[in-house]
C-alpha cells in the first residue's frame, strides 16, 4: 500500500483554515449521510463512527456512489468501506442501531428523517457535550442546522423523505452546506426553500468586481 504524504495531500486546502473534528459521528448514512462521509474523510477527518439500520437498495443508486452488488448491504457498512478505500488510515466503525457515540470534541451529524429520532439523537450530544447538527433535504427544501425539525415541518419529515422525490443534486448540495457549517463553525443555520433546483438563482459579478475583492498584493521596495 503506497504511503500517504498528508502534508502534500491537503497543502491546497490550508488557505482555508478548517476546523478538522477530531471525531465525526454519522447517524444516517443514506443519500446525505453518505455523501457528509466521503467529503469530510476527503476533508481529513481520521476518526468516523456510521449508524444506519437500513440496507442499500436499488432506488438508493439514484443518489449515491455505490456499484449494484452493494444492494442488500447495511448502508454503514458501505459507506465504511468507501471512507478507508478512500484514506486506509482512517479509523471507522460501522453499526446499525444507535448505541454510543464519538468521544469529546467530536460532531454528531444527524442525517435523520424522524422528528423523535432527531430529538432523542440531540439529547444524547447534549449529555456528551457534543455539537450537533442536522443534515437532510427533501424535495423543496434543504435543512442545515443546530436543532431538530420545526413543528411546522414535523408533518413533512415524520414519515422520512422516501415519500417525496430523491435525486443527487440535492443530496449533494446539502452534504456540501453541512460540511462547510462544520468546518467553518462561523457559518450560520440554514432553511432553504427551493422552488425549482434546476433554477436556482446566483449572485452574478463582473471580473472586475471580482478582481477588487482579491487581497491586494503589497508593492516591493526594491528597486
Amino acid at each position: 500500500m503506497q504511503e500517504i504524504d498528508e502534508e502534500v495531500l491537503y497543502d491546497r486546502q490550508q488557505n482555508f483554515e478548517l476546523n478538522i473534528p477530531e471525531s465525526v459521528t454519522i447517524v444516517g448514512c443514506g443519500g446525505v449521510g453518505y455523501w457528509i462521509g466521503l467529503f469530510l474523510a476527503i476533508s481529513g477527518v481520521e476518526k468516523f463512527l456510521l449508524y444506519d439500520i437500513d440496507v442499500i437498495d436499488l432506488s438508493n443508486l439514484n443518489r449515491i456512489p455505490v456499484p449494484v452488488d452493494k444492494i442488500g448491504l447495511f448502508k454503514s457498512n458501505v459507506l465504511r468501506d468507501h471512507i478507508l478505500n478512500l484514506r486506509p488510515d482512517a479509523d471507522v466503525l460501522s453499526l446499525q442501531r444507535f448505541t454510543h457515540i464519538s468521544p469529546v470534541n467530536g460532531v454528531l451529524i444527524d442525517c435523520t428523517d424522524v422528528v423523535k429520532t432527531q430529538e432523542m439523537i440531540k439529547e444524547r450530544a447534549s449529555k456528551e457535550l457534543l455539537k450537533y447538527i442536522r443534515i437532510g433535504c427533501s424535495e423543496n427544501h434543504i435543512t442545515v442546522h443546530s436543532d431538530t425539525t420545526p413543528d411546522e415541518w414535523s408533518d413533512l419529515e415524520q414519515s422520512g423523505y422516501d415519500r417525496v422525490p430523491s435525486w443527487i443534486g440535492a443530496s449533494v448540495l446539502s452534504a456540501i452546506l453541512g460540511v462547510c457549517k462544520i468546518l467553518k463553525s462561523k457559518s450560520e443555520d440554514l432553511y432553504i426553500f427551493i422552488d425549482d433546483i434546476f433554477d436556482i438563482k446566483y449572485n452574478t459579478i463582473t471580473i472586475n468586481e471580482f478582481a477588487d475583492k482579491l487581497p491586494k498584493k503589497e508593492k516591493s521596495n526594491d528597486s
